[in-house]
Parts: structure tokens; sequence; C-alpha cells
């Protein structure tokens, strides 16, 4: 953790930093920080150091005025570089998941019978597309030994 966090304060100036959420197992004082998070309501809080305990969560947040805590095992200086902790990228496709919204989600079906109902009832909601694109289906999670096949899809719909 020391090296990863050690590295990424020697990002260029303005860089993100993103904490591990794995535990640490020592404390670790990140100061000299510009550190941005979200409070409960929503808004930003600003802060400029972060006490983050044996457990790898934040324990203390500290404002320039704070004293700082007194024995830690790492003391990291961040040079006055952004830092946000905990955040924690999705990583979404945006124009895939837009397309998808397109389609029909299957994700929440039990079974053939039911993924089968729903691929019917979206056809007849939309007599208009000639092609039913869907995702989300789980043949494990329906209990099939195999995977659905072509006249599974036009028992539904032909």
């Amino acid at each position: 953790m020391r090296s990863f966090l050690a590295a990424a304060l020697a990002a260029p100036v303005g860089a993100a930093l993103v904490l591990l959420a794995s535990p640490v197992r020592a404390d670790v004082l990140i100061d000299n920080v510009n550190g941005m998070s979200f409070g409960a309501d929503g808004r930003v809080e600003r802060f400029n150091g972060v006490l983050v305990g044996d457990d790898g969560r934040v324990e203390q947040v500290l404002q320039r005025t704070d004293k700082p805590p007194g024995k830690v095992d790492y003391r990291l200086d961040g040079q006055g570089r952004v830092l946000l902790p905990g955040l924690i990228d999705s990583h979404v496709q945006v124009m895939e998941l837009g397309f998808a919204q397109l389609g029909l989600d299957l994700s929440a079906a039990r079974s053939l019978a039911e993924a089968q109902a729903r691929i019917a009832a979206y056809a007849a909601a939309h007599p208009d597309r000639q092609w039913i694109l869907g995702r989300g289906w789980n043949a494990e999670k329906w209990g099939l030994s195999r995977l659905p096949t072509a006249a599974d899809l036009d028992a539904a719909v032909s």
C-alpha cells in the first residue's frame, strides 16, 4: 500500500488519487493535500489530510487548523496534490449502456419460460422492430444444462 500511495503522489499536479479499499495493515497519515469528498448532504467537503487506519478505513479527516495525530506508521506528504478518497470508477461504457436501454433486459428472468414470456411481451409492445436485441439472460440461473437455442426463442416469437 505504501508503494502504491507513494507512486500515486508522484503523479503530475492535479492528478486524482484513488485509495485502495483493501486493508493497509498500518496507520497512514496523508497530509498536505487538496482533498475533496462528498458529505452526506451531497456537498463538496474540503480537507488537507486524512488518517487511514490499519483496516483501510478513513479514521480522521484533517483541516489545516487540526493538530495531526501523534504517532503513525507512515506519513506521506501529498505536496499539495488533489486527493479523492473512496472514488471508485465503475467504468461504464456509455454508448453500450444507452443501446442496452433500447433493448430487452432479461436479467430478472428466473427461468427459460419466464424469459420467453418477457420476449413475447416485448415483441407485442414493439411490433415495428424487426429484431429484438436483448441482454442479461443467465442460463445458469435458469437451471439449464445448455444454452438457449433458436427453437427456444422461436417458441416465444418467430
